[in-house]
């Protein structure tokens, strides 16, 4: 299973948000710019995986692609989070089930979309 990180943020932001991700290693330096990605001075370097804020993104951009049923709780025994979204009734379904929100929210979203994790 692919855990949180680098990853799995480039993975999020090429697949679900659009845009190709932008290793800040490779960026020139100079004034900062704000990232298309999250709206912050990121240097492009998206959190997805590990940041609340950006999974709220997923969520979004998700949404926008016309995701039929979007399903997300945190489990009252331990705390763990269930995200599910569904493309339709007849389509693979994404289910992403982890201990931090942000983890969960790109895995189903990578699931739903067919990518393997």
């Amino acid at each position: 299973m692919l855990e949180p990180g680098r990853e799995m943020d480039a993975l999020i932001a090429e697949r679900v948000i659009g845009e190709p991700f932008i290793d800040p290693m490779y960026k020139y330096f100079g004034e900062p710019e704000c990232c298309p990605h999250c709206g912050r001075y990121c240097g492009y370097d998206c959190h997805y995986s590990t940041d609340d804020d950006a999974a709220w993104r997923v969520v979004r951009a998700m949404m926008e692609k016309g995701i039929g049923r979007v399903s997300i709780q945190q489990m009252v025994i331990d705390g763990s989070w269930e995200v599910i979204f569904g493309l339709s009734c007849r389509s693979n379904r994404g289910l992403g089930c982890e201990n931090s929100f942000p983890h969960a929210v790109c895995l189903a979203a990578l699931m739903a979309l067919g990518v393997e994790v």
